[in-house]
């Protein structure tokens, strides 16, 4: 199909004002969106929101917007993934119609506007795309359910347009804000769907959302002429803003209620409560009307939405009561005398002129008020009653961390109790008595039969610990200082004993410095007087032991000792103090040793070492010392011989090395080769080898000192390298040739590259524009090298061919396939049944028909098929025919 694309004028501004009426002939359904869904050209199509459930999709409702006007919640916003709209039902698609609708886009995308019908499969509507379906872009397209675009207009994003699609036989017409953008001729009629009518997403499989804001739709059953869409691009279905002003008091006279200054165009409809009293402009409100009526005036526009607003008129008679006539409350508390009666000046017996007034005092209290020139007045008597005493004691404190009980000293009549206190008591205690267990601050409240609470408060010092001892039993090695580490409290006199090790006894928190283990006692008593609110307050005992530790001496290891690899030695270490028994040892490294932690080690050589002997204390209290050990052996460091590398006639150097480094210094070796067959030199260091087969050699050295090591090495001799290719091959123009030689080689390379996939792989695929020669180098595992070639013949000319009968489902010809020789690619492949209905297309070269639409088998029929192809050189080729499907 051919589309048409052409470029939009940008969007005029729209004023706030009704230019012209809406075209109500052949009007099947029209939504303004006032805040609702709801269908105003009275034919009940309303709209449904999400939440929708279907077998494949759940969406989420749009929410409401300004619309183009600047009007709030008269236009909807899509999130561009799930939000939808839809009329439960297909429009139907007989005869002629109109679409038309107010979309402002907010990016590139591939949505649906407005849809009659399934998006894959049938129907027709408004889709955005870049004119391809289901491409983002920004362009308005009207599409056929599985046809495509047909018709394509760039719009600009984040601005208002108006869109409107029509019919008129088979032609179709495609205008954006009133300019008509294409015309498409078609004798195929939209599908009949069995789906719904979508507005911003396919119902059927939850796609294509559109992102963005939506408005003013319309579905006409007839082709709207110019005129008719210029009327509709300039209707407003918005009421213009009102308001009815500011409630209102009358006393004799009376109101008249309007609209604000700027009075909408619309229907006027007034009412009280549910019922209406008058059609016209303006009301007039009469007294009484007390106590007060609220007046509600509702426009509404024709086909459009409505706009409301109401007001108060009361009557001012001014009927006042403050209170009751007589009331009591409790001592202390305050009583708070208003009245409802709203006035312009207020008299009070106290005075004061406000409103409102606070009286913590019994007596008689009035009030005047003056409303709109109607008086009112009250009077009322308010009595006291007296608060219950409640004494909970002196503040009081335990300093053996022992509870308090608390109770009031003051007897009551029918009491209730409630405590509390800081910590908190959570919801409360309501005993006569309660015990508190930590330090803080209680308080009571008591209500006796007056109805008045009386409360009191106390402090509470629980003395647990008046200090924090955190040492426990621990070691120290000798000399080291031990911060002891306790809190002050300047209320209490501490004692350290025994002394020793401690410069000042008598202070918390001393330092210790001693050479002799000890248990450390610290006696803390409160200084004089040892009462607090008359308790008394014990002397506190604590203690901890302190393990002094001493630092061991190694005795000198001796210097460095000789062996040979394999010996041993025995190692003896002597530690003082002598006297401490729990010394620990370690030697490292301990590969080489018997054990590595006594003081006696036995070390068998194996390579020359220094061994490390560290002597501690279970607290950490440690010394080092060490002894070098050398092993003398000989050892070959490395053979270097060409192990894998030989091909037949080459030649290779094998090399022995004695290992070098400080266990190696000075070694010198004589050396034997065997066999000796191939060798130039067999008792020398380095030989030459001249094989013919693969050979095992071994080389025995002997060092000066008589120790003797063995290298072994095998030489392999390996295959020559082989690769074997057709002299020639003939392919067509797109088609590719998969180069595969008989070879032994490993690594290949390939000239020229022009046309191969890649130069190194074995089998490279060809694909030359013209005739080509192709060279390839071939290398073995080994090295060893191959050369051979291959021409490759380009025909120039190109086959394409489809059977003309299949059978679906059957072991062979079950698929409708395109054969082709030398074709490059594919712009369609399309099959129609008897009555023109498209049952299978595709762009793919690989894909072809399996006899099923829609997921259902055809019947045995013959069907057309339409094919067009481009060669690579741009030849396009067209193929029409038939073909019979065979059940």
């Amino acid at each position: 199909m051919k589309r048409l694309i052409l470029l939009l004028p940008v969007l005029l501004l729209i004023t706030n004002t009704v230019f012209s009426q809406l075209p109500t002939t052949s009007l099947v359904a029209w939504y303004p969106f006032c805040a609702d869904t709801t269908d105003h050209s009275g034919n009940g199509n309303t709209l449904l929101v999400a939440p929708v459930t279907t077998p494949s999709v759940i969406t989420t409702p749009p929410t409401l917007t300004t619309d183009r006007f600047g009007n709030p919640n008269t236009a909807y916003l899509f999130n561009g993934a799930t939000t939808l709209m839809r009329y439960h039902t297909f429009f139907s698609a007989a005869g002629d119609f109109s679409y038309s609708c107010w979309i402002n886009p907010s990016a590139n995308q591939a949505s649906t506007i407005i849809y009659n019908g399934n998006v894959n499969t049938d129907g027709y509507g408004l889709m955005m795309s870049n004119g391809t379906f289901g491409t983002a872009g920004n362009e308005v397209s009207f599409m056929f359910g599985g046809m495509g675009a047909q018709l394509s207009a760039s719009v600009t994003l984040s601005q208002w347009h108006n869109i409107v699609f029509t019919r008129s036989g088979s032609t179709y017409q495609l205008y954006i804000d009133t300019v008509l953008t294409g015309t498409f001729v078609n004798l195929f009629y939209p599908l009949v769907s069995s789906d719904v009518f979508n507005v911003g997403l396919n119902y059927a499989t939850g796609t294509y959302g559109f992102n963005g804001k939506i408005d003013d739709i319309a579905v006409y059953s007839a082709q709207l002429s110019l005129t008719q869409i210029k009327a509709l691009y300039h209707f407003n279905p918005d009421v213009t803003p009102f308001t009815l002003g500011n409630d209102t008091a009358i006393c004799t006279n009376s109101v008249v209620l309007s609209a604000s200054a700027a009075t909408p165009a619309g229907q006027y409809t007034w009412g009280t409560g549910t019922t209406t009293i008058a059609t016209t402009t303006t009301v007039t409100v009469t007294p009484p009307v007390f106590p007060g009526t609220n007046y509600w005036l509702t426009i509404t526009v024709p086909y459009g939405c409505t706009s409301s607003d109401t007001v108060n008129v009361r009557e001012v008679v001014p009927h006042v009561r403050i209170g009751p006539r007589d009331t009591t409350f409790c001592a202390g508390n305050t009583v708070l005398l208003n009245t409802p009666v709203r006035g312009e000046t207020y008299m009070w017996s106290t005075g004061d002129t406000t409103g409102r007034i606070s009286v913590n005092t019994a007596g008689t209290y009035w009030l005047t008020v003056d409303s709109s020139g109607c008086f009112g007045s009250d009077t009322m008597t308010i009595n006291l009653k007296v608060q219950p005493l409640v004494n909970l004691g002196p503040d009081t404190a335990s300093c053996s961390g022992n509870p308090v009980t608390l109770q009031s000293s003051v007897p009551y009549v029918t009491p209730t109790y409630l405590w509390g206190g800081l910590p908190s008591l959570g919801p409360g205690v309501t005993t006569a008595t309660f015990t508190p267990s930590v330090t803080g601050t209680y308080w009571l409240t008591v209500t006796d039969t007056s109805g008045c609470p009386g409360a009191d408060t106390i402090n509470v010092l629980i003395v647990y610990d008046t200090f924090t001892f955190p040492q426990v039993d621990t070691a120290i090695c000798m000399g080291a200082s031990f911060p002891t580490g306790v809190t002050i409290n300047p209320n209490i006199i501490y004692q350290w004993t025994p002394t020793t090790g401690i410069a000042t006894s008598n202070v918390a928190d001393p330092t210790i410095v001693t050479t002799v283990s000890a248990t450390y006692v610290l006696t803390a008593t409160y200084v004089p007087p040892l009462t607090y609110h008359g308790v008394n307050c014990p002397v506190i005992i604590d203690s901890f032991h302190l393990d002094v530790q001493p630092n061991p001496v190694i005795a000198f290891l001796g210097p460095p000792r000789s062996v040979c690899k394999n010996d041993t030695l025995h190692i003896t270490a002597s530690v003082s103090p002598s006297s401490y028994t729990h010394y620990l040892y370690s030697w490292s490294p301990g590969i080489s040793l018997a054990d590595s932690t006594s003081s006696t080690v036995v070390f068998t050589a194996g390579d020359s070492t220094s061994l490390v002997l560290t002597v501690s204390t279970p607290h950490g209290c440690f010394a080092k010392d060490s002894i070098q050990i050398n092993v003398h052996q000989i050892g070959f460091d490395s053979l270097i011989a060409p192990i894998d590398t030989l091909c037949p006639g080459d030649s290779a150097k094998l090399v022995v090395y004695l290992r070098q480094g400080t266990y190696y210094q000075g070694l010198t070796a004589t050396y034997q080769w065997t066999p000796t067959i191939y060798l130039t030199n067999p008792t020398s260091d380095s030989t030459w080898v001249h094989p013919i087969t693969s050979q095992d050699y071994m080389v025995v050295g002997t060092s000066q000192f008589g120790c003797q090591d063995t290298a072994y090495t095998t030489v392999h001799v390996h295959p020559a390298g082989v690769i074997y290719l057709p002299d020639s091959v003939t392919i067509y123009p797109g088609q590719s040739y998969q180069i595969s030689p008989q070879t032994n080689c490993l690594t290949f390379s390939w000239t020229p590259e022009l046309g191969l996939n890649d130069t190194l792989f074995s089998n490279p695929v060809a694909t030359p524009l013209v005739s080509t020669n192709y060279i390839v180098h071939g290398v073995t595992e080994w090295g060893c090298v191959a050369i051979d070639s291959i021409r490759i013949h380009v025909e120039q000319n190109t086959i394409i061919a489809l059977p003309n009968v299949f059978t679906p489902g059957a072991s062979v010809n079950n698929t409708l396939k395109i054969l082709n020789t030398g074709l490059a690619s594919l712009n369609y492949f399309r099959i129609y049944d008897r009555w023109g209905n498209l049952v299978y297309s595709s762009t793919n070269l690989d894909d072809g028909w399996d006899g099923t639409y829609k997921g259902k088998a055809q019947p045995f029929d013959v069907y057309v098929y339409e094919v067009e192809a481009v060669s690579n050189t741009g030849f396009i080729v067209q193929k029409q025919g038939n073909v019979t499907l065979l059940r």
